[in-house]
């Protein structure tokens, strides 16, 4: 797949000037690729399936206008689009340029500043959040906590979902403070099940997913009937899934009414590409230099400075989510393993639960963090493109 992609991208912008210098880029990787041989994954996909209680009307939502801005930071400016029923929405941009604070401000989480939104006739919401730890805490376990959203349904019902998810017997027992990031996500993915909503809004949701369990829910978004808002930054889900593109952008929201493919050959701006490191200047081929003559040198050397920080305080907290990240999903394989909770002490069972709960709160203060740096760093790298 990925040397699909390559070799598409080189297709497409080889003789773009503009991309010149990206295409041959990517004709080295391709070079350099060595394709080992893959055997065969032995392991077992989830069964993903959403359906929806009743269509909502033909106009799901409509948005006018938009802003919102966090400590004097505009993060969304003149956002406007409207969703028909069953569309499957990829919204893209830049990181820090307000994917995720979108997505809550729709779903009344968050307040904008000005503008307005309106969901359409028999529209209901289930929502996957980026940071959905915070709600699987404590000591419940994964069964009572997918039966309180449905009181009344049968027993036989909860626990074939659970099924479903791959929390089969005395996984479904497990408390949500012991359950790793794989399952956890596919917890949720239970509930929305459970849930028969006609629109789903989906943050990240293969964060920490397998790639059985991301080909899974890419099979079931495509068969959906409802309509889905999905922001991610894996390239294959995207593709599959997408049917139209939002574009986020530090002027507004561009829309396009297509696959991401055909996104990528109109304008070219791969966001989702680990290669691409500079896409608010995607517009701009023209290369200036500054000198000690220009009034707003003093001006633009500051900016400078003030960006090469902004960059190290975002790498800082890049690397210590990626940490933390690794301390969890350690201590999640641990709790995977055969009969764990039948050998091991319940001591020290109850120490590495308060060390994951600890661990959990620690990612999402240095999520937090992150993100507000990645959002002044857009901002200033803009203000030194003007």
């Amino acid at each position: 797949r990925k040397t699909s992609e390559l070799k598409a991208f080189v297709d497409r912008f080889r003789a773009k000037a503009t991309k010149a210098r990206q295409a041959q880029s990517r004709v080295k990787q391709l070079e350099k690729m060595d394709v080992p041989e893959v055997k065969r994954s032995s392991r077992i996909s989830p069964n993903l399936c959403f359906d929806q209680s009743r269509p909502s009307g033909k106009t799901v939502i409509t948005v006018k206008n938009l802003f919102k801005t966090f400590s004097d930071n505009e993060v969304l400016k003149n956002i406007s689009f409207e969703i028909r029923k069953g569309e499957k929405v990829a919204i893209i941009g830049p990181n820090g340029v307000g994917k995720s604070t979108l997505l809550k401000i729709l779903l009344g989480k968050l307040a904008a500043e000005s503008g307005t939104y309106e969901w359409g006739y028999e529209a209901h919401t289930s929502y996957f959040a980026q940071d959905h730890h915070e709600d699987l805490k404590g000591e419940m376990c994964a069964y009572d906590w997918l039966h309180a959203y449905a009181p009344h349904e049968k027993i036989g019902i909860i626990r074939g979902l659970l099924g479903m998810v791959l929390l089969k017997g005395d996984e479904a027992n497990k408390p949500l403070s012991a359950l790793s990031g794989g399952e956890s996500a596919r917890l949720l993915f239970a509930r929305i099940m459970l849930e028969k909503c006609n629109v789903l809004i989906l943050d990240e949701p293969t964060n920490h997913m397998d790639l059985e369990g991301v080909e899974a829910l890419s099979n079931a978004l495509k068969k959906f009937e409802g309509t889905v808002f999905l922001v991610s930054h894996y390239r294959h889900l995207v593709s599959s899934v997408a049917t139209k593109i939002i574009e986020l952008t530090s002027s507004g929201a561009r829309v396009y009414s297509g696959s991401y493919d055909d996104y990528l050959a109109k304008f070219g701006d791969d966001y989702l590409s680990t290669d691409y490191t500079n896409s608010l200047k995607r517009q701009k081929s023209k290369v200036c230099d500054y000198n000690d003559e220009d009034p707003h040198f003093e001006k633009r050397k500051k900016l400078q400075k003030e960006i090469t920080k902004l960059k190290k305080e975002t790498h800082h907290y890049e690397i210590l989510v990626e940490e933390i990240e690794q301390k969890i999903f350690a201590i999640g394989k641990k709790f995977e393993m055969h009969d764990f909770f039948v050998k091991t002490p319940h001591e020290e069972v109850m120490k590495l639960q308060n060390e994951k709960i600890k661990l959990n709160d620690e990612l999402s203060n240095n999520l937090k963090q992150w993100e507000l740096f990645s959002q002044k760093l857009v901002i200033a790298e803009e203000r030194l493109g003007d």
